[in-house]
C-alpha cells in the first residue's frame, strides 16, 4: 500500500513539474482583464504569472452549451506571504445561451472588463443582461484566502528579517510553510472524519545565477536557464492528515507527503525577484489519483508472495549442500597451476634481454636524428633572419628617400607660415595700439552717454511740451536730439568699420592658426569678435531708425493738433531710449564687448608672437636637419648594397640542412621496425607470464570463492528464513483489512475536491472551478 502512494506522490510532482515548465497556452482572456496589474509587474513577474496561468488553465473546457463559472483569484503579498489585495477575475462560460443570467457573487467594486452588458446587484445575487456572450468581470475582496503561504529566511543558519536581506551574501535557507484552512467533518465507515480540501500548490521563482549558486530544492526541481535558475516546488498542505498516513521513520523522501518547501543557496549581493504560487483543488482528480479499485487482486498478489517466500526458503537449504561438495575439489586444480607458471617465467627472463639491446641502439640514432633536427631548425631561423634584415634595410632606404624630399619643401613652407604670422599680427594692430583702443573703448562708451543725453533732452521736450511752448521752441530742442544722435551714429560706424577689418584678417587666417596648434584659442578669440560686431550692428540699426523718427519729428510742429501729436511720439522716443530700452542696453554690451575683444587682441598677439620666435627657430635648424638626412641616406645605401651576398648565403645554407636531413632519415628509417620487433616478442612472452600469473591467482580465488560462497550460502538460508518471517509474513498481515479505510478516505478527498467550486460565491445553476495564483514581492 506505501508503494502504491509513493507512485501517486511522485506522479502529481512530476506532473506539476510538467506543467509548469512545458505548457505551451496561455489563458489569455483572464490575463487581459488584469492587464493593469501586469502593466506594473517586472518582467519576471509577467513571465512567472503566464507560467502559473498556463498551469491554471490546463483543464478541459465547458460543455457545449453547459453553464461554468472559471474563477481566478490574483493575491498580491509582501515578501513573507502576508497578503496584501485580492482580486477576483470570474469568466462565465457559455452565458451566451442565456438572454438573463443569475450568479452569486461576494466581491465588490465589480465592473466589466470585456464587454458592455449591465447587471443588477441585490445582495450578493448578480442578474446579467448577456446580450448572447460569454460575461467576464473583477472585483475585490477582503475575505480570508482558503490557503496561505508563509517565508522564513535564514541566512548563516540564523533566521533574519526580510527588510534586512537586501544585498547581503552567505548561506541561504528559504522555507515556504503552506497552510491549508478549508476542511468539512464527513462520515467515513460510520465515524465522523476530519478532511481537507485537496490543494495542490505549486510555486515557482527566478533566481539570477549572478547571485545565486549550489540552488537546491527539498521537493522540486531546479532547472537551469542560461544567467538564471528556475526552482519549482510542489506540496500538499493537509494531505496526509485527510488520509492519516503515518511517515516512516527513515530518510525515503519518495514517500513523503511535503507541506513546505525548503529551498537553499550560496547568496552573493542578495536580490530576488517575486515568487508565484498556485494553488488548485481539482489537480489531484486530473491525475487520477482515485484510481485504486482492485483491492481483491491486491490482496491475492500479496498471499502469493508469502507462498513463493516460503518455497525461497527450502530452495536456499538445498543450494547450501551443493556448493560444501564443489569446495572439497578445488585444492588439487591449484597444485597444477603453480608447475606451469614457474615454466613461463623462464621465457619472459630472456626476451626482456633482447628487447634490452635493441632499445639502447634505436635510442642512440633517434639522438642523433634530434640533433640534426635541432641544427636544421637553427639554420632555417637563420635563414629567415636574415631576409628579414634585408627586407628591413629596403624600407629604411626608402623612408631616408621620402623624408629628404619632404625636407626640400620646408623652407617654402616655413616662409609662408611667417608671411602669415606677419599678417595676422598687422590685423591686430588697430586692436593693441594703445591710442587707438583708448579711441575705441572712449568712443564706443560715448554712445551709451549720448544716448542718455538723448533721453534727457526728450524727457526736457516733454516737459517744455507740456508747459504750452511754441512750435518753434519744440524745434530748436529736437535739433539738438537729432544732431547728438548723429554723433552716436558716427561713433558707432567708425568703432563697426574697424572691428570688421579685424574680422576679415582674422578669418583669412583661420586655417594658419589650426596649423599652428592654436585652433580651440582662435575660434574663441573669434567668436568674441563676432558676438560684438553683432551688438554693435543692432545698435547701429537701431540708432539709424530712432534718427528718421527725430527728424520726421522735427519737420512736423506746425499747429496746435501737431503738437499733440507730438506728444505722444515724443513719449515713445523717451520710452525708446531710457535706461531699459534695447537701444541703451545694447550700447552698455557694445562697450562691454569691446573690452572683451581688445584684451582677447592683446593675447592673440603674444600668442603670434611666440609662434613667430618658433618659426624662426625652425628655419634655423632646416640647414642641420637636411644635412643629417643625407648622411643617414649614404649609410643605408652602403648597407643595401651587402644584401645580395646575405640573400645567397641564407639560400645555400637552407640547401645543405636538406641534404643532411635526407641522410638521417634514412640512418633511422629501420629503428621503427627494430624496435617493435623485439618490443613484441617482450610482450607475448610477458602476456604469456602475465596469464599464468592470473591463473595462479584464479586458481586461488576460485578456491577462496568457493569458499566465500559456502558460507554466503548458509548465511541466505538463515537470511530468506528471517526475512519471511519478519519482512514477507508482516507485510502480508498489514494488509489484511487496511486497504478499504484508505480507499474510503481517498473517495472523501476527491469528494471534497469537486465540492469546492468557487471563492467567491456560484450560482446553484453552474458547475466552477477555482485557482488561487499568490504573488510576493520582489526583495531589492
Amino acid at each position: 500500500m506505501k508503494k502504491g502512494w509513493r507512485k501517486k506522490a511522485a506522479a502529481v510532482t512530476a506532473v506539476g513539474m510538467i506543467a509548469v515548465v512545458g505548457c505551451t497556452y496561455l489563458f489569455a482572456d483572464s490575463q487581459k482583464a488584469d492587464a493593469a496589474k501586469k502593466e506594473e509587474a517586472s518582467q519576471e513577474a509577467e513571465e512567472l504569472r503566464s507560467i502559473t496561468e498556463q498551469v491554471a488553465n490546463k483543464s478541459a473546457p465547458a460543455p457545449c452549451g453547459t453553464l461554468s463559472k472559471d474563477e481566478s483569484v490574483y493575491v498580491t503579498a509582501d515578501a513573507e506571504g502576508n497578503v496584501e489585495e485580492i482580486i477576483v477575475s470570474d469568466w462565465m462560460k457559455n452565458a451566451g445561451t442565456v438572454h438573463e443570467l443569475e450568479d452569486q457573487s461576494e466581491l465588490t467594486d465589480i465592473k466589466n472588463v470585456k464587454g458592455d452588458e449591465k447587471f443588477q446587484k441585490e445582495g450578493q445575487k448578480l442578474t446579467w443582461k448577456t446580450k448572447g456572450t460569454d460575461i467576464y468581470y473583477q472585483g475585490k475582496t477582503k475575505k480570508s484566502l482558503p490557503v496561505s503561504v508563509n517565508i522564513t529566511y535564514k541566512l548563516n543558519g540564523k533566521e533574519v528579517d526580510v527588510k534586512e536581506l537586501a544585498g547581503k551574501s552567505g548561506s541561504l535557507e528559504m522555507n515556504i510553510q503552506y497552510t491549508n484552512h478549508s476542511r468539512n467533518t464527513v462520515k467515513i465507515q460510520d465515524k465522523d472524519t476530519e478532511v481537507y480540501t485537496p490543494f495542490v500548490m505549486v510555486t515557482g521563482m527566478f533566481l539570477p545565477t549572478d547571485n545565486f549558486t549550489n540552488v537546491q530544492i527539498d521537493h522540486g526541481k531546479v532547472i537551469s536557464d542560461a544567467s538564471r535558475d528556475i526552482v519549482i516546488g510542489v506540496a500538499f498542505p493537509g494531505l496526509k492528515q485527510s488520509l492519516d498516513l503515518k511517515e516512516p521513520d527513515t530518510e525515503d523522501t519518495d514517500f513523503k507527503i511535503p507541506e513546505s518547501l525548503t529551498i537553499t543557496a550560496d547568496v552573493t549581493d542578495f536580490t530576488m525577484g517575486p515568487t508565484l504560487t498556485l494553488a488548485s483543488s481539482d489537480m489531484l482528480g486530473e491525475l487520477g489519483f482515485d484510481d485504486i479499485n482492485s483491492f481483491e487482486d491486491l490482496q491475492d498478489s500479496m498471499k502469493e508472495l508469502s507462498d513463493a517466500s516460503n518455497r525461497l526458503v527450502d530452495g536456499s537449504g538445498t543450494l547450501k549442500d551443493g556448493i560444501s561438495a564443489l569446495q572439497d575439489k578445488t585444492g588439487e586444480f591449484g597444485d597444477g597451476i603453480h608447475t606451469l607458471n614457474s615454466g613461463i617465467g623462464e621465457l619472459h627472463d630472456g626476451a626482456e634481454a633482447l628487447a634490452s639491446g635493441v632499445g639502447d641502439y634505436t635510442a642512440g640514432a633517434a639522438a642523433l636524428a634530434g640533433g640534426v633536427t635541432a641544427y636544421t631548425a637553427g639554420a632555417s631561423q637563420l635563414a629567415e633572419g636574415i631576409r628579414t634584415y634585408t627586407a628591413g634595410e629596403e624600407s629604411l632606404a626608402s623612408g631616408v628617400e621620402e623624408l629628404a624630399a619632404g625636407t626640400k619643401e620646408l623652407p617654402g613652407a616655413v616662409s609662408n607660415l611667417n608671411q602669415g604670422i606677419q599678417g595676422v599680427k598687422s590685423g591686430l594692430d588697430s586692436l593693441t595700439d594703445e591710442q587707438k583702443t583708448q579711441a575705441l573703448l572712449q568712443g564706443s562708451s560715448s554712445v551709451a552717454e549720448g544716448i542718455g543725453t538723448v533721453n534727457s533732452t526728450l524727457k526736457a521736450i516733454e516737459s517744455v511740451l507740456d508747459s504750452g511752448a511754441s512750435a518753434a521752441d519744440v524745434q530748436t530742442l529736437l535739433r539738438s536730439v537729432v544732431s547728438g544722435v548723429k554723433t552716436s551714429l558716427t561713433n558707432d560706424s567708425a568703432v563697426l568699420e574697424i572691428l570688421k577689418g579685424v574680422q576679415d584678417v582674422a578669418g583669412d587666417y583661420k586655417g594658419l592658426a589650426d596649423r599652428a596648434g592654436l585652433g580651440d584659442t582662435f575660434q574663441a578669440y573669434y567668436g568674441q569678435l563676432e558676438d560684438c560686431i553683432h551688438r554693435l550692428q543692432e545698435n547701429v540699426d537701431t540708432e539709424t531708425i530712432l534718427l528718421t523718427q527725430l527728424q520726421s519729428a522735427a519737420g512736423g510742429t506746425s499747429g496746435t493738433s501737431d503738437l499733440d501729436t507730438l506728444k505722444g511720439y515724443i513719449h515713445q522716443l523717451v520710452e525708446a531710449t531710457g535706461e531699459n530700452s534695447d537701444l541703451y542696453q545694447g550700447a552698455a554690451s557694445v562697450h562691454s564687448g569691446i573690452e572683451s575683444v581688445v584684451e582677447g587682441s592683446k593675447a592673440m598677439k603674444n600668442i603670434m608672437d611666440k609662434v613667430a620666435e618658433g618659426s624662426n627657430t625652425l628655419n634655423a635648424s632646416a640647414g642641420s636637419l637636411r644635412t643629417g638626412i643625407n648622411s643617414l641616406k649614404s649609410g643605408a645605401d652602403e648597407l643595401s648594397s651587402y644584401n645580395g651576398e646575405l640573400n645567397k648565403g641564407a639560400s645555400d645554407l637552407l640547401a645543405g640542412s636538406g641534404d643532411l636531413i635526407s641522410g638521417v632519415k634514412e640512418l633511422t628509417g629501420n629503428n621503427s621496425a627494430l624496435n617493435n620487433g623485439a618490443q613484441a616478442l617482450s610482450s607475448g612472452t610477458n602476456t604469456l607470464q602475465n596469464g599464468g600469473s592470473r591463473l595462479m591467482d584464479g586458481s586461488e580465488q576460485l578456491t577462496s570463492g568457493v569458499k566465500q560462497l559456502a558460507d554466503g550460502s548458509r548465511d541466505l538460508a538463515d537470511g530468506m528464513k528471517e526475512f519471511d518471517e519478519t519482512g514477507i509474513q508482516k507485510l502480508s498481515e498489514v494488509f489484511d483489512g487496511d486497504i478499504q479505510t484508505l480507499k474510503d478516505r481517498i473517495d472523501a478527498v476527491m469528494d471534497e475536491g469537486e465540492r469546492y467550486q468557487s471563492f467567491s460565491g456560484i450560482s446553484d445553476q453552474m458547475d466552477g472551478n477555482v485557482k488561487f495564483i499568490i504573488e510576493t514581492a520582489e526583495i531589492k
